[in-house]
């Protein structure tokens, strides 16, 4: 995932706040980086009473999360039948 260094940079920054809300909805590409990154900051996020929403999640990430076994790590929200 070509765009991790921003995406580290905003997560790091969101982590400051009460709570935020990750969009993958427009998620055609992740990698293990990435998903290790969203991983810890799930993990950060609770340890320091920050709340992390999904705010949509392409079917790339659900895959990749399920394939890895992160999806209930990432409490990642139910899917939405088309």
């Amino acid at each position: 995932m070509a765009a991790l260094p921003a995406l580290q940079t905003q997560l790091l920054a969101a982590l400051q706040q009460p709570g935020f809300s990750v969009a993958a909805a427009a998620v055609s590409r992740i990698d293990t980086a990435a998903l290790q990154w969203l991983v810890a900051c799930r993990r950060e996020a609770a340890a320091s009473a920050c709340s992390m929403h999904w705010q949509g999640v392409s079917e790339v990430v659900r895959d990749a999360a399920a394939l890895l076994g992160l999806t209930q790590v990432l409490e990642l929200p139910a899917s939405v039948p088309a």
